[in-house]
């Protein structure tokens, strides 16, 4: 079984529902700001979740386009829908970093 902490990786990491191709051009933006980010989907082709629901019940809705983005450390920095402007995520992570 896999948990949610092993697909964590040592920098960020962002959570996807799915492979949902969309999120790819978000990370990158992060990553060419000089922020390490993994992006990682709970479900893949060859990786379902163990008890349906999982990500659900994790995120409080089902939704394919809703992720989490996690901090080195292993805590939630945000949950969220994917936004539209590809400036965002690389934003959130700056006010993560910047957080006291």
């Amino acid at each position: 079984m896999t948990s949610t902490l092993d697909l964590v990786g040592p920098g960020f990491t962002l959570l996807t529902a799915d492979d949902d191709p969309r999120w790819q051009p978000q990370a990158e933006a992060v990553r060419q700001a000089g922020i390490p980010l993994a992006l990682r989907s709970v479900r893949t082709a060859a990786r379902r979740e163990t008890v349906p629901g999982q990500w659900a019940r994790l995120l409080g809705a089902d939704r394919a386009d809703t992720a989490l983005l996690v901090r080195p450390d292993g805590h939630i920095a945000w949950r969220g829908t994917f936004p539209a402007d590809p400036r965002t995520l690389p934003a959130l992570v700056r006010r993560v970093l910047a957080a006291p």
